[in-house]
């Protein structure tokens, strides 16, 4: 009988040097986790011959695999990949605090992931070393949660395991499943009112590097870090039109600043404050309909973000 994904589980935990095993994969990426287009691929290649149409040999090349993420943004542990270690500081509520602009950004971070099935027959276990990602975004519209998507790439895994475990919950000091509700967005210092979707993408420009004498993949590096969004907004006068026909970055620190929160304060506390500065407008458009409401999109690029997480947690799971 076919089998749902009630009978499987996905966890994960930082690895301390690339592709090297972190046994202990204590973390989720957030709620309503999914993982989508998993696939794993030996770049097998064909060798052709004289005197033969037929196939007369084949290589088999480097291990690569791949798999799209999506999930409900309610834990900022995930943010650790895009940027580096968080800076952590405080109690009640503990802050933790992801630059891109900081050295060790520049060192991709690797994670053991492990992807769990108890299925009918005999039990699937994969274990993906030294996973990167490869993009991330985050976004919010109205009516919906603030929802992540990204994409992984790794080339070493462990044997196929077939004895389940079994999977792990949230830490209740930073969980909570953030919603539109409590979103904010500021852009030049100005709060906007009547935002109807804003999204922030992170393009990781990740590889991962091979080298002779092995098919897996022994690290991953980055060539760059590209930080995109765009948002939408009821159209009140030409601000942001004007904006982006002027041609120039924004620097009015910050520039722009997404917010996401439970609503409270103090030790009740659950917030992710993603803070951009150097904020080029890129393109505006919008559209115009009978009895419809009138939007205006604004497409943007930024050259750096801080990413600050507050939360009862302190010390990361």
């Amino acid at each position: 009988m076919v089998r749902t994904g009630s009978f499987q589980y996905l966890k994960y935990g930082w690895e301390t040097a690339p592709g090297t095993e972190n046994a202990t994969r204590t973390k989720i990426f957030g709620k309503e986790q999914k993982m989508g287009a998993l696939s794993f691929k030996t770049n097998v290649q064909a060798l052709r011959e004289m005197d033969t149409i037929e196939v007369g040999s084949f290589g088999f090349m480097g291990n690569e695999g791949n798999a799209t993420l999506n999930w409900v943004l309610s834990n900022p542990w995930f943010f650790r990949g895009l940027f580096a270690n968080p800076v952590k500081a405080g109690t009640a509520p503990t802050t933790y605090t992801y630059d891109s602009s900081v050295s060790a950004a520049k060192i991709i971070s690797t994670m053991s992931i492990e992807a769990g099935y108890d299925a009918e027959t005999q039990d699937l276990v994969r274990v993906l070393l030294g996973v990167i990602f490869s993009n991330c975004t985050i976004s919010c519209k109205v009516g919906d949660f603030v929802r992540v998507s990204a994409g992984i790439q790794w080339g070493k895994e462990k044997a196929i395991g077939t004895t389940v475990a079994s999977g792990v919950a949230e830490d209740s000091g930073s969980s909570f499943p953030f919603t539109f509700v409590h979103g904010a967005l500021a852009v030049d210092g100005v709060t906007l009112t009547q935002v109807q979707s804003a999204d922030i993408t992170f393009t990781m420009n990740s590889d991962l590097l091979r080298e002779i004498n092995t098919a897996d993949a022994t690290d991953g590096y980055r060539k760059g870090f590209d930080i995109t969004g765009k948002f939408q907004v009821s159209q009140v006068d030409k601000t942001y039109v004007q904006k982006v026909m002027d041609r120039a970055e924004i620097n009015s620190t910050p520039d722009l600043v997404l917010t996401f929160s439970n609503g409270l304060a103090g030790a009740s506390m659950k917030k992710i404050v993603i803070t951009c500065t150097g904020l080029a407008l890129g393109e505006h458009d919008n559209n115009v309909e009978p009895v419809e409401a009138i939007f205006e999109n604004v497409s943007w690029q930024i050259r750096n973000v801080v990413v600050v997480a507050s939360n009862q947690t302190t010390t990361e799971p």
